[in-house]
């Protein structure tokens, strides 16, 4: 007959034999850390993508310049878009269609993590008006309104005007200039300026009939403007002479590279130039959320307050300095 110590002994050799297989089976396999939270970045930027709600394109209100990268990075697959992003010398092209296409710039705020705020598209009324119409047939805008570029031409003499018949060609040989580079004109007298009728041909320009037109869609707020860019040309005496251009039909073919040698001397060989002030207008459009429209419209009218403030204390200095007289 089993002592009784040797009994329980027995009893629970099997129950310890059982424990240490069990725990010999249960192997739980190590989480590479790593891999674990490529995961899950990527399928967060997966969800983003499919369920944010888009600011344009596949583009949403505070996405990270990485994020924002990533969906370049699709579009230019789809063809949609032509660029890259931080790449300001070759800008990022928005493709409608062939010969019509617009540079796309984004606008992300001074975070320590910099989020997207808006999305700019420039010059929509260019390869003519392609990328307009399509707003304008979209949202019912107005027609643009088209002008030439030049507001204004005077002719006064020329202040560059320091006349030569002879160079020295790259042989270091004298070349001696065509009568034709001798301007035969008269100098203006007492160097005054005659303002034209009519002016030199020039392009076109479009003009929205009101600025800005804003559209609200949804969650976002698309503001289409434009901005005024002055500029400044001259074109010269010799230029418009009927011998001169004769001239250059005789060479131009046989002999490119004089022509590109003596034509620099048209503006110094001429006694007069015409002066034309040009203005060109850029209309583009702006997406962004509600919320950072409302921003920066509070923005604009407190500087205009902060503007009147000031025009009102230099009026009410102005006032007692005449009062102390």
């Amino acid at each position: 007959m089993l002592r009784p110590k040797i009994f329980i002994i027995i009893l629970i050799l099997p129950f310890l034999q059982s424990c240490k297989n069990e725990k010999k089976n249960d192997i739980t396999p190590k989480i590479n850390n790593t891999q674990f939270k490529t995961t899950i970045s990527k399928s967060t930027f997966e969800e983003k993508l499919k369920k944010e709600p888009k600011l344009f394109l596949k583009f949403w209100s505070g996405m990270t310049e990485n994020e924002f990268q990533k969906v370049v990075n699709i579009l230019n697959e789809e063809k949609v878009l032509l660029g890259n992003y931080n790449n300001i010398s070759n800008p990022i092209r928005f493709l409608v269609r062939e010969h019509c296409y617009s540079e796309m710039y984004a606008r992300f705020d001074n975070s320590k993590e910099p989020k997207l705020v808006s999305i700019k598209l420039y010059n929509l009324a260019t390869f003519p008006n392609c990328l307009y119409d399509l707003y304008r047939e979209k949202y019912g805008l107005p027609l643009l309104l088209q002008k030439t570029e030049t507001d204004y031409e005077y002719v006064e003499n020329n202040p560059n005007y320091a006349p030569k018949m002879s160079y020295t060609d790259e042989n270091n040989k004298l070349v001696f200039l065509n009568d034709a580079f001798n301007d035969k004109s008269s100098f203006i007298k007492n160097n005054e300026r005659i303002e034209k009728e009519t002016f030199l041909p020039s392009r076109p320009t479009y003009i929205l009939p009101e600025n800005p037109i804003v559209i609200n869609k949804d969650s976002l707020v698309i503001v289409i403007d434009q901005v005024k860019y002055e500029d400044k040309s001259y074109s010269y005496n010799l230029e418009q002479s009927q011998a001169l251009r004769n001239y250059q039909s005789s060479i131009f073919n046989d002999s490119f590279n004089k022509w590109l040698d003596e034509s620099k001397f048209i503006e110094t060989n001429s006694k007069l130039r015409t002066v034309s002030l040009k203005s060109i207008y850029s209309i583009n459009a702006t997406y962004m959320s509600v919320s950072e429209y409302d921003k920066r419209k509070q923005e604009r009218n407190d500087q205009i307050e902060d503007s009147l403030e000031t025009e009102k204390r230099k009026k009410a200095k102005l006032l007692k300095s005449i009062e102390s007289l």
